[in-house]
C-alpha cells in the first residue's frame, strides 16, 4: 500500500497556508478553512510521486510513479489516472492502495499527458511522431490524431491537451511555445503563441483560452482573435513568488488554482496558490521540507 503518514511541526505547516473562507459553503465568521490537496511532485534527486496533503498539512497518502509525471486526474470513483515517462512510458489508473486498475503502455519516447473522455476512452499523447491516440477500456488504440509542431525534442513537444466540445483537440505545444487547436483531420483551427515552456491551454466556456506561459512567467486569457483580455504577472501577486506557472484550474467559485514550479529555485515561493480574477491571493501552500517542486495541483476538499 502506497500510504505514508508523516508528522510535521504545526507552526511550519501553518505558515505554508493562507486561510480561505470559500464561497462554496458558509462557516461561522472567523473560522479558518484549509484545503486538502493532491499534487504531483517533480524530484529527479529522489522519486517522482503523487502526494495528498490534509487540511492541516499532514502527508496523508503518497504513490511513487514509475517515472516522470506531469499530469494526473482524480476520477469520480476516487481512482487516480496519471501519465508517466522514463524507461517505460504510458498511462495508468490506480486505486487508493496503488493497485493498477487500467493501463496503457506506449512504445514512443515519452507519453506524459492525457484526457479521459466521458465515454471512458482515454486520449494519450505520444511523441516523435507527435500524435494523440484514443485508447479504449481494453487498452486498445481505436483512433489516431496527428499533431504538428516545429519542436523535434520529444521531451518538450507537448505538456497538456484538452478535447473540446466541437470535437477538436487543444494542445499546449511546450517547446514551440504555442497553444494550438487541431481538427479531427489534423488541420489547424486556431493557435496562439509564443511563450517559452508553455504548459497548459484551457478552453473556457465563454470561448476564451486560459494559458499558463511557463518560463515567460505569466497567465493570460486570450479571446478567439488572440487578443489578451486578462493577464496575471509576478508583480501582481508578489506574496507567492510566482516563478514558473504550470497547471491552472478554474475552481467552482471562479478563482484560479495555479501550480508554481520551484525546482532548483532558492527564492521564497509557494508551490501553489488560489487567486481571484481581481488578482487577490486567497490561499497558498508552501512546504519545501515536504515537497521539492510540483507541476500540478488539485483541491480535493470533497474527499
Amino acid at each position: 500500500m502506497n500510504v505514508n503518514h508523516a508528522s510535521y511541526h504545526p507552526s511550519v505547516l501553518l505558515a505554508g497556508f493562507v486561510l480561505l473562507l470559500p464561497m462554496a459553503r458558509e462557516l461561522p465568521a472567523g473560522e479558518p478553512v484549509r484545503h486538502r490537496i493532491l499534487m504531483v511532485e517533480y524530484n529527479p534527486a529522489g522519486k517522482h510521486r503523487l502526494l495528498e496533503v490534509s487540511p492541516d498539512g499532514q502527508l496523508d497518502w503518497q504513490h511513487d510513479t514509475p517515472g516522470l509525471c506531469v499530469q494526473f486526474e482524480r476520477l469520480p470513483n476516487g481512482h487516480i489516472l496519471y501519465g508517466y515517462g522514463g524507461k517505460s512510458t504510458g498511462a495508468q489508473e490506480i486505486d487508493r492502495d496503488g493497485k493498477v486498475i487500467w493501463s496503457y503502455r506506449s512504445h514512443c519516447p515519452e507519453a506524459l499527458c492525457f484526457d479521459r473522455l466521458e465515454n471512458g476512452n482515454t486520449l494519450i499523447v505520444e511523441t516523435t511522431p507527435l500524435q494523440v491516440v484514443t485508447v479504449n477500456s481494453a487498452g486498445q488504440v481505436v483512433e489516431t490524431l496527428p499533431l504538428t509542431t516545429t519542436d523535434t525534442n520529444f521531451h518538450s513537444q507537448v505538456r497538456r491537451i484538452q478535447r473540446l466540445e466541437n470535437g477538436n483537440t487543444l494542445a499546449a505545444l511546450s517547446g514551440e511555445g504555442v497553444a494550438r487547436e487541431f481538427r479531427p483531420d489534423g488541420s489547424v483551427a486556431w493557435d496562439w503563441g509564443h511563450a517559452r515552456w508553455l504548459f497548459q491551454a484551457l478552453r473556457l466556456p465563454d470561448g476564451n483560452t486560459l494559458i499558463s506561459c511557463g518560463t515567460d512567467n505569466r497567465l493570460v486569457d486570450v479571446d478567439a482573435a488572440g487578443k489578451i483580455v486578462w493577464e496575471l504577472k509576478p508583480d501582481d501577486i508578489p506574496e507567492v513568488g510566482m516563478i514558473w506557472p504550470t497547471s491552472v484550474e478554474v475552481l467552482p467559485n471562479g478563482n484560479l488554482l495555479v501550480a508554481n514550479f520551484l525546482h532548483g529555485r532558492k527564492e521564497p515561493g509557494a508551490h501553489c496558490f488560489e487567486v481571484t480574477r481581481q488578482k487577490d491571493v486567497v490561499w497558498q501552500f508552501a512546504d519545501r521540507s515536504l515537497v521539492n517542486a510540483i507541476v500540478q495541483v488539485s483541491i480535493i476538499d470533497d474527499k
